[in-house]
């Protein structure tokens, strides 16, 4: 997340030095028609103003690199902190198998130890933690699980960048079949219109609003197949949407248009993300030849 944050506040920087040379141009402008002789001498009084600025300028300049930094550095330990008391709030919430006695996670359909059924599993929330409610629709849930970056069976967390990959819990493996593959692609896709219009809406307000849009269209959409893309592939990715970031963000001040711009930034993210997780489930489907087992084990085909 500290990326495209980081991505916005480069472009407001770029952004405010070019609106404050323009005000700068308009002022000597209206100077030179005031007093086109220079006997008022307001020209050489706003040059005296204007070496002041240059040095302050210079100033904020050799420290903002370095203010830069310093709130990159508090944003990643802020989110870490975040992951960390997220985690030991989760293990706290770990409930016992009535078959086994061991511990499972509140939306886990199955024990990971066992294998037992849970008789009442309950649904995650947009963070993946275990709400109230109970699962009613066993196939949804599997695929509600996968979209949190879980195990479909014990709702482990998995550890991996990978299309398919076993659980570290219970060895369930993800994504077996290109049915799954498709509900899950399915369940974003509806999704879709929703996260366009609320981020089209955050984007009217300008430059401001970048940022919220940004954090609401990677959570609510994105997150879920970025962890489902490898690392390899994600590096270059992320860099080739990174400038096409730099340039929609930009337009985003331009007023009206960030109600198209950064919707426009969240739409060209999903078909990049969802192209790849659908080619390289697909391809990796293919490539094992393998068959799904109720419980998400495969055998060869």
């Amino acid at each position: 997340m500290a990326q495209p944050i980081a991505v916005v506040w480069s472009s407001i920087v770029t952004i405010a030095i070019w609106i404050i040379s323009g005000i700068r141009a308009a002022i000597i402008t209206l100077i030179c028609l005031m007093d086109p002789g220079g006997h008022l001498g307001l020209l050489k009084l706003f040059s005296w103003g204007d070496g002041g600025w240059a040095i302050t300028t210079t100033v904020v300049l050799i420290f903002f690199p370095l203010l830069a930094l310093l709130l990159a550095g508090l944003t990643v330990l802020g989110l870490w902190f975040i992951r960390r008391y997220f985690e030991l709030r989760e293990r706290k919430m770990m409930i016992a198998c009535q078959h086994c006695g061991g511990q499972m996670h509140p939306a886990a359909l199955e024990c990971p130890a066992c294998r037992q059924p849970n008789q009442q599993p309950r649904m995650v929330g947009w963070i993946g933690q275990p709400r109230p409610e109970p699962v009613t629709d066993l196939a949804a849930h599997r695929i509600t699980l996968i979209k949190h970056r879980r195990c479909p069976s014990c709702a482990t967390r998995l550890k991996k960048r990978a299309v398919q990959q076993a659980c570290p819990a219970c060895e369930t493996v993800t994504f077996t079949d290109v049915a799954q593959v498709n509900s899950f692609l399915r369940v974003l896709d509806r999704q879709l219109p929703r996260t366009l219009l609320v981020s089209g809406l955050l984007g009217l307000v300008p430059i401001i609003g970048v940022v919220p849009a940004i954090i609401y269209y990677r959570l609510s959409l994105i997150a879920s197949l970025q962890s489902y893309v490898p690392v390899g592939i994600g590096c270059f990715t992320n860099w080739v949407l990174r400038i096409v970031a730099i340039f929609l963000i930009g337009m985003q001040s331009i007023p009206g248009i960030g109600a198209f711009a950064i919707p426009a930034l969240c739409l060209i993210n999903y078909t990049v993300h969802r192209q790849i997780v659908a080619g390289q489930a697909t391809s990796k489907i293919r490539a094992t030849g393998s068959l799904a087992m109720p419980d998400g084990k495969t055998v060869a085909s």
